[in-house]
């Protein structure tokens, strides 16, 4: 299965060289690895395409791969937490209008958006809440793997 891996960039890099967090890094890099190790599937991550920092890159550029991307995916797997990302909440939209099977995934406790809390209302977009690294990769294993018509009309 081919998976889109959506996650922010906002507020994850150091001020310094706008490299990725190291604790984000590893976090964003065991989802990957679960995905494609054990899953057994295909997933593009954006943080990972850019060499795991912000770019000088023309946005155009990263925009179009990206919509690539989400067109050749079966899945967008969406990584949110309290504030939203405009890249993240793009591509859950992209991929929401293309009927594309969406997963969003959110620290327990934390609130949903109004538009992603929407979304999730009308069936559109699986909901997955994790506590620790361990329980969020269970959960999409299962996620991942349920038939289309357990998850989103």
């Amino acid at each position: 299965m081919k998976i889109f891996l959506s996650a922010p960039f906002t507020g994850k890099v150091t001020n310094i060289d706008g490299a990725i967090l190291p604790e984000y890094r590893k976090f964003i890099e065991a989802i990957l690895e679960d995905l494609r190790t054990d899953g057994g599937h295909e997933v593009f991550s954006a943080l990972e395409e850019e060499d795991w920092r912000l770019t000088i890159k023309a946005p155009a550029i990263g925009v179009s791969k990206d919509l690539e991307e989400i067109n050749n995916a079966d899945i967008l797997i969406a990584i949110v937490d309290e504030v939203p990302s405009n890249g993240t909440q793009f591509e859950i939209g992209y991929s929401v209008a293309l009927s594309k099977r969406v997963i969003l995934v959110k620290p327990a406790g934390q609130d949903v958006t109004f538009f992603n809390s929407g979304v999730i209302a009308l069936d559109k977009m699986t909901l997955v809440q994790y506590d620790s690294l361990s329980n969020l990769l269970a959960q999409l294993t299962i996620a991942v793997n349920a038939p289309n018509d357990d998850l989103t009309s």
